[in-house]
């Protein structure tokens, strides 16, 4: 067997193990074993296997996409390293803009066209900064304007900010976007977790025509097969993403160019699933005092151990691991999950109870009870910047007090009591 499958074997034999086993016992009778075995499997290695790529044959660029000026806007290096070098190579004219540096060195490297977009303090909020900070506003649309003079064609999102409709109007045919879900569902800015914290088995991927709608279903070109979801971080959904991106998007350039007859979709109404990271849920009460809540998704970064089920807990720890992080308290001390496990053993504990502890400093082992009975694995760190501790108190308790918008550094993400819950 080559070295390559019997480290794959390996790997997935290793998580298994922890899996099946009693973390609990194995602690008790050795500890300096369990924590070099933990140590082992949660390093550099864990990754999980790359997703297969689409299986949609490779579609060579005819004289139409020959002949056209491509603009390609993202901001993600991983989006931008898979789709550029083919896109680049279909296209007439072709040019990357981004408000990330990796993005604009690469190009650089690639010696590749490049427009840098003014680097917004929060992506999710870039509409409501452009309304907010008039200065920053300004420089974007000095940039609106550069992006007129090059003249394109065709505009292509792939992981960047919700542009007005005057940017989509930018381009001369049509401006295209592939989104991370199956639209109609999950329309918003974070799919990837909204369809972990679901427990959603697969999901797929679009390419749609962009209108003055986020996300429009209307007009969807091309959609990838199925790709796994289940037991996967957004990391690796992301990185699925990037192995499907350059072929999905050649074929809806394809399409929009040749003047292919599209028969519109029907595009289902009603209660979907979406994904904005917040949505208000308002409401006023008896004493007449309007209150505003967020029952959108990133309202789920923070564990709520009253009604988070262990199963729950186990699924925002994968959906949040990129960017903003699941947590919960120790103490009055913001502490971040960065991994999580589900354990085979019951408990009648009351739910945050630590029962069984391990780790120093930055890396933190525990135990922790759930409010089904279950018992999860935590390992993560505090991260307040006070001075480190030793290993949390077996007995003690996580209690979740920090607000979701204090710790996202994001306004209005927080759920308020009796608010609706995201899933």
């Amino acid at each position: 067997m080559a070295e390559s499958s019997w480290a794959s074997l390996l790997h997935w034999s290793k998580w298994m193990a922890l899996a099946n086993g009693s973390w609990h016992a194995l602690m008790a009778q050795a500890p300096a074993e369990a924590m070099l075995l933990l140590s082992w499997m949660l390093s550099s290695d864990s990754t999980s296997p790359a997703l297969a790529p689409n299986e949609t044959d490779r579609r060579d660029a005819g004289p139409t996409e020959q002949g056209t000026a491509v603009m390609f806007m993202s901001n993600h290096p991983v989006f931008t390293k898979a789709v550029v070098p083919r896109l680049r190579e279909a296209a007439g004219r072709f040019v990357v803009v981004s408000s990330v540096a990796e993005v604009g060195e690469y190009c650089k490297e690639l010696g590749c066209d490049y427009i840098h977009f003014p680097t917004c303090e929060n992506a999710m909020r870039f509409a409501a900064i452009c309304k907010e900070q008039p200065a920053y506003a300004a420089e974007v649309e000095k940039t609106y304007e550069v992006l007129k003079e090059w003249k394109p064609d065709v505009m292509i999102t792939c992981g960047f900010f919700v542009l007005p409709p005057r940017a989509v109007k930018i381009p001369s045919k049509v401006a295209l976007n592939l989104h991370n879900a199956k639209l109609p569902l999950y329309r918003g800015g974070v799919a990837y977790q909204a369809q972990i914290l679901r427990g959603e088995p697969t999901f797929e991927c679009c390419v749609h025509v962009m209108t003055d709608v986020i996300d429009d279903a209307r007009d969807v070109l091309v959609r990838s097969r199925p790709l796994c979801l289940e037991g996967k971080t957004t990391l690796d959904a992301i990185q699925a993403t990037a192995e499907v991106a350059p072929q999905m998007i050649l074929d809806a350039l394809h399409m929009v160019l040749s003047d292919e007859v599209r028969e519109p979709e029907e595009v289902p109404t009603g209660d979907l699933p979406h994904a904005f990271g917040v949505k208000k849920q308002t409401w006023t009460d008896a004493a007449g005092v309007r209150w505003s809540s967020n029952c959108g998704v990133l309202s789920r970064v923070r564990i709520e151990w009253s009604e988070d089920t262990a199963v729950d807990i186990e699924r925002a720890s994968r959906a949040f691991n990129v960017r903003y992080h699941l947590f919960t308290d120790y103490q009055g001390r913001p502490f971040r999950v960065d991994h999580c496990m589900l354990q085979p053993e019951a408990t009648t504990k009351p739910p945050g109870q630590i029962l069984w502890a391990s780790g120093r400093g930055e890396d933190l082992l525990v135990g922790v009870a759930t409010c089904d009975g279950r018992v999860v694995l935590l390992r993560g760190q505090l991260v307040d910047g006070a001075a480190p501790v030793g290993a949390l108190e077996v007995g003690s308790r996580f209690e979740s007090v920090t607000l979701v918008s204090d710790w996202l550094k994001y306004p209005n993400t927080d759920r308020l009591p009796g608010g609706l819950r995201y899933c």
